[in-house]
This record gives structure tokens, sequence and C-alpha cells, in this order.
């Protein structure tokens, strides 16, 4: 699924000073492909990435999915459901749950299939991230890096065309940041589009292209 752009704006005001974080921003992001979003601090990282997954509204400009504008909240929701997959580095798990029941909660949603198909498929997405020994454990019982790995389980168990990432190494040691970014390299492999924000260089390794975005413009490196 691509994913364009299209002079689009955003900008924050506080204390009656305007901040333009994105100034008539174009681009077209393409599947198969690792695209790297590095910046500095502040530049709007977090908020193209929460205008591409529909959690955040653009000032002016549009946002099209394979040529086409989703509107309203509801249509842009089924299609995130759907379509995107989202790993944030705060990993946003449910701490009630075990791994597992936080995998499987995009498919709560899904009535196209049994509850033992939706936990058969919860088990094979932690499998492939390697918690299939985890699966009962809960968040306080795992390690930053374990639990980021649920999160990537969790982003992934729809099969979405798009996965959206927010520096989600951000917390994790060079071992686990690694074997995040292979995941999310092998997934671009496979035909997904793979946009990932994150100020660490070592993601320059995996990415088909690095883009920076600076004073609100967005260009390739």
């Amino acid at each position: 699924m691509k994913i364009k752009l299209e002079n689009c704006n955003k900008t924050y005001i506080k204390n009656g000073i305007k901040n333009h974080v994105l100034k008539d921003l174009s681009y077209e992001f393409e599947p198969s492909t690792f695209y790297a979003i590095m910046g500095e601090s502040g530049s709007g990282k977090s908020t193209l990435i929460n205008i591409l997954a529909g959690l955040l509204k653009f000032d002016t400009g549009n946002l099209k999915f394979n040529n086409k504008i989703y509107h309203g909240d509801v249509e842009f929701s089924k299609l995130r459901l759907r379509s995107i997959g989202l790993v944030y580095q705060s990993y946003l798990l449910n701490e009630q749950m075990t791994a597992i029941e936080n995998v499987m909660l995009p498919l709560y949603l899904n009535n196209d299939l049994a509850k033992k198909e939706k936990i058969l498929l919860s088990q094979e997405k932690l499998k492939i991230v390697g918690l299939s020994n985890k699966v009962e454990h809960f968040p306080k019982e795992l390690s930053g890096g374990e639990q980021q790995r649920v999160a990537v389980a969790r982003a992934l168990i729809n099969n979405p065309e798009i996965i959206l990432a927010d520096e989600p190494t951000g917390n994790l040691d060079i071992k686990n940041e690694k074997d995040i970014f292979e995941m999310l390299k092998k997934e671009s492999i496979e035909g997904k589009c793979v946009i990932v924000v994150s100020h660490n260089p070592f993601i320059k390794k995996y990415a088909d292209k690095l883009l920076i975005l600076e004073n609100g413009e967005l260009y390739e490196k």
C-alpha cells in the first residue's frame, strides 16, 4: 500500500509562538521499502508518524492511501485496524493482560476469526519474535526488550501493509535494538511499507531510504 502526503501543514501554538513542524510537506512512501526518518528533537518526527497513523490531524493538505482519502475517525479507524501496525517506544502494553492477550487485542474486533484461531495466530506471532516461552507472562515480568517484542508482535497480528514505528528501540540495549530493526527489515523485504522514526544512527544500516525532517521539510539524504 502506498502512502502519499500532499502539501501537508501542521502548526503548534505555544505561548503565542507558532511552530511550523510540517510545511507544505509532500512525499510518497512505497511498499517493500524500509524508511528511516531522522531529525533533531522537536522537529516533528512523532507528529508525522501520528498523522500517518490517523491519530493526529494536519491543518491543511491531503493524505492518501493507494490514492484514496479516508474521511472521518470511523473510516480511518477501520483502515488502521486492517492495514496499519503501530510500534511505540513506550510499548503501550496493558499491564493487566498477559503477553498473548496483549498481542491478541487487535483481533478482538475481527469477527471473521474464531477464538481458537485468534489464540493460535497470537502464539505464532510471539514465536516469530522469540517469545513462545513467555506467552502467559505479564508485562512487569518481562524485560524492556521482551516488552517491545510483544509490541512488535501485536503490530504484526493483522498482517498490516504498513508498519509505523516511533523510536521503537529508544529504551533498549544494543542486542535488543538490533533484533527489533532486523524484524522490521524482514517485514519490508516481505512487501510491507515500514516507516521508522529513530535518533539512532545504527538504523542507517537497515534503511532503504534515509529521510531527514528539518525545518518542516522532509528530504532524502
